[in-house]
């Protein structure tokens, strides 16, 4: 019965609190100040709640991404009946490039390669507060016992961590707005800090980030109180020529329920990274890489100044460091094997081309119209069973069946039909398990003919392809995954059946478990980024071996371009070749874009990065695909976001009647 009742006291919570942005921050400034156990108090948050959900329902504050936050210019409205503002700093009116403050000194260990120094600073501060009487310690107290555990020039690693501060530190643009507006009005602005650095160094880093304009600065330290204790507001009492003030600030307690208990009013200002950021991811990531990844993420979505759709933030998060750690991989290759031309597969490449050529275009490259489609035509006369495969055999697990001359139509084997009856086949019969064998031996039987009738296809791309390739020697050819049929397609057409003087390479970001694929891996013909058969093999087992096809899916909506499937080139009788585009899919392109864009927005961010930090930050395929893990593993949110998503379950000639949706997949595949 206990459990009973916890699971749906846990229920209650998630669907009448935590799954709205808006109510989860509300009631929990409230609960600030209401903790009490008794029943009243309970009682009165239970009502709370329902205050909540009714004026959310009200004003129809639905999402779970509705921001709380009113516009700066909003706010400043709200504050002006307050003479004098003032600002908690350090996660307020500054924000960090990394998620944690005890971030900045793994970045300092890394830079100045001294191991376990953030380990040991963390520890020689708890271990200096203890021996402060009122729990408040500068630099100096720090980096004294410091240096009785490590060999270190004290005075040297005290300037470092301020340079590093310097550095990492950077103006909340939410609040950078707030502040102009404040000033505006003419109102009087002051910062009140629990730190340890000096109200010198403090003030710097303000200087530095353009707050200038700052009346006052109270720095814990060097007051021997805090807003922890309270007894920092009493000195920004004891100073002030007014008792009109109103403070702000992240820390539900010390900034918010401490300011009003000193008699001040207060707003409370959501920590970025403490609250709806993408901490604690489930799957992890290495310190220093997600360190950056988290601050950036949550620095830029969480501030109150980005208004994003879901989609922009779903692109964000779960392909930003996806694409760049792909592109550095890329150059990394382009280096090891000399290449000196990379082509970018349709439809999957087409972000991740957008991306190199913006922050990271070392090599000569091209965006090539290409698809699995053409290829098991370009393959068919080496892979005869493989193509069998996956245009006959794949089609029997599919609930809805089709007659034989619609399945051919649909491969672009129509000239077939009429040759259907010589072997006792009907083309208005459907396609089963009972007849598939025949079928099978039919096109077994008509191989010539559709290696001649394929030969245009091959013809055509080679056509196409050839002045991209003109003066180059090893080509690069850069896909998403599974297999690399694009990039096996390339090779044979351009090293066997044409006989260019070529070498063709192929990239991933990651494979199936098909056993040829280490061959390829040892022969160095393929480089898979994120995991292979033979490097990272736990992320191999979990994007495989449960819902395989769903975390295919999700990855290549995620890069997809927003333009209709490309099938192949046809020439025309005046010799031009056309290209021919299968179904498309335009209810799917306003997502597509918004997701790019927050991929973009990433790499934006991301590249911006001292280029002394970015050399630091190994983005393996554990960190490239952390993110994503988790948002695959929450099955509701990806149903909820995704279910009206278009999508073929195969490659073919199709109409609009083919297609079926992404919800409709996860359900029929176990995901929902």
């Amino acid at each position: 019965m206990s459990r009973l009742m916890s699971n749906i006291k846990h229920r209650l919570k998630e669907n009448l609190i935590l799954k709205n942005k808006y109510i989860d921050q509300k009631y929990w400034e409230y609960y600030a100040l209401h903790s009490g156990n008794d029943l009243n108090s309970k009682i009165k948050r239970m009502l709370k709640v329902a205050e909540l959900n009714i004026e959310c329902k009200r004003n129809q504050y639905l999402s779970n991404k509705q921001n709380i936050l009113p516009e700066p210019r909003e706010l400043a409205a709200q504050l002006e009946k307050y003479e004098m503002i003032s600002f908690d700093v350090f996660d307020t009116l500054l924000l960090r490039k990394v998620e944690k403050p005890t971030d900045v000194f793994l970045y300092m260990e890394a830079k100045y390669q001294l191991p376990r120094f953030a380990y040991q600073r963390v520890r020689a501060e708890a271990e200096a507060r203890k021996k402060s009487l009122m729990g408040e310690v500068g630099l100096d107290d720090i980096y004294e016992v410091l240096a009785r555990w490590i060999n270190m020039d004290a005075e040297c690693w005290k300037e470092r961590e301020i340079l590093a501060e310097r550095t990492l530190c950077y103006a909340n643009p939410y609040m950078k707005e707030l502040i102009e507006e404040l000033l505006i009005m003419g109102k009087r602005i002051i910062a009140v800090s629990d730190m340890y650095l000096s109200a010198e160094v403090v003030g710097q880093l303000l200087a530095d980030a353009g707050y200038s304009e700052m009346e006052k600065l109270f720095v814990s330290n060097e007051f021997q109180a805090s807003k922890g204790n309270g007894k920092l507001y009493e000195a920004v009492k004891d100073w002030a020529d007014t008792n009109n003030i109103v403070h702000i600030g992240d820390n539900i307690v010390s900034d918010y329920v401490n300011a009003r208990k000193a008699d001040l009013e207060s707003f409370h200002y959501p920590n970025v990274n403490a609250q709806y950021g993408i901490n604690h991811l489930l799957y992890g990531m290495s310190n220093l890489t997600g360190a950056f990844t988290k601050g950036i993420i949550n620095g830029y979505l969480n501030n109150g100044m980005n208004k994003v759709t879901p989609y922009f933030e779903y692109g964000m998060i779960n392909g930003g460091l996806l694409a760049c750690g792909y592109c550095e991989f890329l150059n990394k290759v382009v280096k090891e094997k000399g290449i000196d031309k990379i082509l970018f597969v349709a439809r999957d490449g087409y972000i991740v081309k957008k991306v190199y050529n913006a922050f990271y275009d070392e090599c000569a490259n091209d965006y090539i119209l290409f698809s699995r489609f053409c290829s098991e035509q370009i393959l068919f006369e080496k892979y005869t069973e493989d193509y069998i495969h996956h245009n006959f055999y794949y089609r029997l697990g599919l609930e809805k069946k089709v007659t034989l001359e619609q399945l051919l139509q649909e491969i672009d084997l129509e000239f077939l039909i009429e040759k259907l009856s010589e072997y006792n086949l009907n083309k208005e019969e459907l396609y089963t398990s009972a007849n598939s064998e025949r079928v099978v031996d039919f096109i077994y039987q008509e191989k010539e003919a559709i290696i001649r009738y394929f030969k245009a296809t091959q013809d055509n791309m080679y056509s196409y392809l050839k002045p991209m390739i003109e003066g180059h020697k090893k080509i690069l050819v850069v896909d998403l995954g599974w297999f690399g049929t694009g990039g096996l397609a390339v090779k044979f057409l351009l090293e066997e059946k044409f006989g260019r003087n070529v070498e063709v390479i192929s990239a991933l970001v990651g494979t199936n478990e098909d056993p040829s694929l280490e061959s390829r891996i040892a022969r160095g013909d393929l480089q898979p980024y994120a995991y292979s058969p033979v490097h990272n093999v736990y992320l191999l087992h979990w994007h495989t071996r449960h819902q395989y096809n769903i975390h295919n899916l999700l990855i290549e909506l995620l890069f997809s371009a927003p333009q209709p499937s490309f099938l192949k080139f046809e020439k025309l009788e005046n010799g031009k070749i056309i290209s021919k585009y299968g179904y498309e899919e335009k209810e799917n392109y306003d997502i597509i874009n918004e997701m790019h864009r927050g991929i973009m927005k990433f790499a934006e961010i991301y590249n911006s990065l001292d280029s002394e930090i970015k050399s630091m930050l190994q983005i393996g395929g554990g960190d490239a695909y952390a993110a994503f893990m988790c948002t695959a593993d929450d099955h509701k949110k990806c149903y909820d976001m995704f279910k009206d998503y278009k999508i073929s379950h195969l490659s073919g000639i199709f109409g609009s009647e083919t297609i079926t949706t992404m919800g409709q997949i996860m359900k029929e595949d176990g995901y929902i």
